[in-house]
């Protein structure tokens, strides 16, 4: 890390690069070993069960890229809006959605997805659940 934190921050000054190793010597410093329970390694994960009447574009496309598996998205699922545009109508579904995206606690990229206004929302929701 010290390597690119010189590469990265070199031209700003000695000053500048020593702040940056002080923090990531206090970073190493505060490290502590986190004691992860034995029952924890047979954790059974239930499937995610998808709605099949939700629209194809929220199912093939919104849902991954919510669960941050876009990167598994065949281009073939992307032939129906080759523009990159969102279908129309898919604030009909929001409700239905954030309730699978709540229950699985997969609540990331909701808001952008969705709809910005809601982005306010989602971590107070998050949180209070």
């Amino acid at each position: 890390m010290k390597k690119a934190i010189l590469k990265s921050y070199g031209r700003k000054g000695e000053k500048i690069v020593n702040m940056n190793y002080a923090a990531v010597d206090k970073g190493v410093e505060m490290v502590e070993e986190a004691e992860v329970p034995a029952r924890w390694a047979d954790i059974e994960i239930p499937e995610e069960k998808i709605d099949e009447n939700l629209p194809k574009w929220i199912r093939k496309i919104q849902m991954p890229v919510n669960a941050m598996k876009g990167d598994n998205i065949p281009v073939s699922d992307f032939t129906d809006l080759p523009d990159g545009t969102m279908p129309q109508g898919t604030s009909s579904t929001k409700r239905e959605v954030l309730q699978l995206i709540f229950l699985f606690g997969t609540a990331r990229n909701v808001s952008s997805v969705i709809c910005v206004p809601t982005s306010a929302l989602i971590p107070v929701s998050v949180h209070s659940l």
